[in-house]
């Protein structure tokens, strides 16, 4: 037999499709399961929590849309504000450390 090597893949957010979200004034919490795109449609305010960062991997990104007219607040997993959207706004949420809880786990690519 010829030699073989144990070879480890890493994926993240390889689930197709997006997750729609009608703003409530409340909270949607993402988990490393959530789809990677999330549009929020309406007129109220809400609030998206990332996932706890130990839990992905580095680069692994969430894409927020914020199709409401509410403003669209993203904290991470230890309630910090990462960034408020106001409507119509896209952003991009990457991982860059997967230990705290903090803003500082994440990179905010603000697209519009």
């Amino acid at each position: 037999m010829g030699n073989t090597t144990n070879r480890i893949l890493t994926v993240g957010n390889l689930i197709n499709g997006y997750t729609t979200t009608a703003t409530s004034g409340g909270t949607a919490t993402l988990t490393v399961n959530s789809t990677m795109q999330q549009f929020f449609t309406g007129v109220l305010t809400h609030t998206v929590v990332l996932p706890v960062t130990s839990t992905m991997v580095l680069g692994q990104q969430f894409q927020i849309i914020n199709n409401s007219t509410g403003t669209v607040t993203v904290q991470s997993s230890g309630a910090n504000s990462i960034l408020a959207m106001p409507g119509s706004s896209v952003a991009t949420f990457t991982v860059i450390l997967t230990s705290g809880t903090t803003a500082a786990s994440w990179f905010a690519n603000n697209q519009t």
